[in-house]
């Protein structure tokens, strides 16, 4: 009796999977992904246009990873997995590239940094992983970074598109690979003043390479420096409007470090910021990136946060710069989304 059940069973699941996959292109079937959190199962939907209601039609579990061509219909196994969507710069649906069985949000945040000595001024990125570690969510910054290097320049350097390319293994599921959350972009300092739309085609130019390894771009708007034609004033208003502009091309955020670092110079003086170059970050400089970042990414306060592995950042002044990165992120109302 068993095994002619099991039959019935695998000729009625054989039957509604041939009606899946030659059902003729005419009748415009949609198939949806439905969760159901009572018996552990997804429903896969077939939802006949223009009525746009369905019934389940093949309850199943998925183990492997939702395929790029769409009808290749897995097998049954013992980890249930759903389809999620990756970051993605606006809130709507984007497509979908990996499954997971965990959250949504990852338990690790993982962040590359495309820049110059502005962004590797002692090892910022370094400084962002350590001190998220005290935090509610984990980042794992990583770096590309040559001094004196243009975005021009990242994009014409294989190891940088290489960087952007890069995807490590899911701990869980051998066959799953992970993207960057986010890719940041750090333009040299003059170019966005005095060449924005040299700035604004390289970014366009990364974001394609960033688009076509399912991850998002972000903008990294540094501290601005002396100049013999702007005042420091002039130039960090110059430098904000060209970021702004390229990132309104992209749809990608901007994240304001220069604003952090302008407000922190006018109200503590005592506090320095800058090496002696006079554009360069000190360890102090660095942590306030850094806090400015982890605001930022995680969408949380930096208060309570540790030094980041800078012991010249005493405890005072690592809650003064906490302080100020959230107050600009609080106030701008904006940040880089999950």
């Amino acid at each position: 009796m068993r095994r002619h059940l099991t039959i019935l069973l695998l000729l009625a699941t054989f039957f509604e999977v041939y009606q899946i996959v030659a059902s003729p292109p005419t009748r415009f079937h949609r198939y949806n992904l439905r969760w159901n959190g009572r018996s552990g199962a997804i429903n896969l939907m077939r939802v006949p246009a223009p009525q746009f209601s369905g019934m389940p039609i093949l309850p199943m579990r998925l183990n492997y990873p939702w395929s790029q061509y769409g009808r290749w219909l897995p097998v049954a196994g013992s980890r249930p997995t759903v389809p999620v969507f990756p970051w993605s710069p606006t809130n709507a649906l984007a497509n979908i590239t990996y499954s997971t069985n965990r959250a949504v949000l990852p338990d690790t945040l993982r962040v590359l940094f495309l820049g110059n000595s502005l962004t590797s001024g002692h090892n910022m990125p370094r400084v962002l992983t350590t001190m998220s570690q005290k935090g509610k969510q984990k980042i794992r910054a990583s770096q590309r970074t040559v001094g004196g290097y243009t975005l021009e320049n990242h994009f014409a350097d294989v190891k940088s598109r290489t960087n952007i390319a890069h995807t490590v293994p899911d701990p869980l599921i051998a066959t799953n690979r992970f993207s960057w959350h986010c890719v940041i972009l750090q333009e040299q300092s003059q170019i966005p003043v005095y060449a924005w739309q040299r700035m604004t085609n390289s970014v366009v130019r990364l974001n394609g390479a960033i688009q076509a390894a399912r991850t998002q771009a972000a903008l990294f708007m540094p501290q601005s420096r002396p100049d013999p034609i702007f005042s420091e004033a002039d130039f960090l208003n110059r430098s904000e409007g060209g970021y702004n502009l390229a990132g309104r091309t992209i749809n990608a955020p901007v994240v304001p470090v220069g604003r952090a670092w302008q407000i922190c110079e006018a109200r503590h003086p005592r506090i320095q910021l800058r090496g002696r170059d006079g554009y360069h970050p000190t360890a102090h400089g660095a942590y306030l990136t850094a806090c400015m970042f982890y605001a930022y990414l995680t969408w949380q306060s930096p208060l309570g946060l540790s030094n980041g592995g800078l012991h010249q950042v005493n405890e005072q002044d690592a809650v003064t710069l906490q302080r100020i990165a959230w107050e600009v992120f609080a106030s701008r109302r904006s940040g880089i989304p999950h």
